[in-house]
């Protein structure tokens, strides 16, 4: 009688304790930070994907020499290389009046169209939290609903257990 009690309770707590953990890896899903965290580790994986094929890795980079033979008869290599050049040379040389007054023009041109897509984005953002809340909320309520049931099965058996020990009991007291 008490071991079936027993087993029902362990059986309660160990749905309650997977419902917690579900619950929890849902609320780590959809929570916005760690959206925006996963997703700014992609972009940084692929930015880095791309620039080590870009730039290669840095044991490996050839020598001139090895890079003319390289390049020769293929456009691409070349370009890219050029690239590189260019980019190297910005970096050095300080942005003249002119290039800052072209740079604030693109970036007042870039900056609406950005903000629009970071609205957007918060949106599809926002659509998907509201989706996962719905499926935590469904989740919690199917557990709850399952813990009440195993209570309610709990009390029946306990109750059933008790009528029939006072039966065993009443039937031991008038056979004495």
């Amino acid at each position: 009688m008490s071991t079936r009690t027993e087993e029902l309770r362990m059986d309660i707590v160990e749905e309650r304790r997977e419902l917690a953990q579900s619950i929890e890896a849902i609320g780590d899903r959809v929570s916005p930070g760690r959206m925006v965290e996963r997703r700014t580790n992609r972009v940084k994986d692929r930015l880095s994907s791309i620039r080590d094929t870009v730039m290669g890795a840095a044991p490996s980079m050839p020598s001139m020499p090895d890079v003319q033979g390289t390049t020769r008869g293929n456009p691409l290599a070349a370009g890219l290389v050029a690239f590189g050049v260019g980019a190297l040379a910005a970096a050095i040389f300080p942005a003249t009046r002119k290039e800052a007054e072209v740079a604030q023009a693109a970036r007042e041109a870039v900056e609406p169209m950005a903000q629009e897509v970071g609205k957007e984005m918060a949106a599809g953002m926002q659509e998907h939290a509201k989706e996962a809340a719905e499926q935590v909320k469904a989740v919690a309520t199917d557990g709850a609903e399952q813990v009440k049931q195993a209570a309610t099965t709990a009390t029946e058996d306990a109750k059933e257990a008790g009528a029939h020990a006072a039966d065993e009991v009443k039937q031991q007291a008038s056979s004495s």
